[in-house]
């Protein structure tokens, strides 16, 4: 049973990672969105996602993913655990947990793993993740 769930969490992770590429004519696709990855930026998303998960199903997933999965330790560690930074994954995950689309469902049954999946490979996301880290080097290069 463990051994599923790490897998299926980290097949959903690797296919969040997934791009489509631009044609090889050099014109990109009009519906290709070109998101940001790459240390930090994937982590980022990932523990966006991670915190998703667990405030959606805060009594059942949470425990069993910090029991059985090493992911967020993972992403906290290769992001030099940032409080600010972990701050702002929290009230990420937080606010997205209270929109309408975070509540779908499906023959009365939630689809939470798709809705913090688009919600991890959205431009939204993405730009938030930009900003982040372009603030982040900014104040240390000015520190420097």
């Amino acid at each position: 049973m463990k051994t599923i769930i790490s897998i299926a969490l980290w097949a959903f992770t690797a296919l969040s990672c997934s791009h489509t590429l631009e044609s090889q004519g050099g014109n990109p696709n009009k519906n290709t969105i070109t998101l940001h990855e790459g240390k930090g930026y994937t982590n980022f998303k990932n523990e966006v996602f991670i915190n998703c998960l667990k405030k959606l199903y805060p009594e059942k997933f949470s425990l069993m993913l910090d029991s059985l999965d090493a992911s967020q330790s993972a992403n906290i560690d290769q992001l030099n655990y940032d409080p600010q930074l972990q701050q702002l994954v929290d009230s990420l995950a937080e606010s997205f947990t209270k929109r309408n689309e975070a509540n779908w469902s499906i023959e009365n049954r939630k689809v939470t793993l798709n809705v913090c999946l688009s919600y991890r490979n959205s431009k939204e996301l993405d730009q938030i993740a930009v900003s982040f880290f372009r603030r982040q080097n900014k104040n240390k290069t000015s520190r420097d």
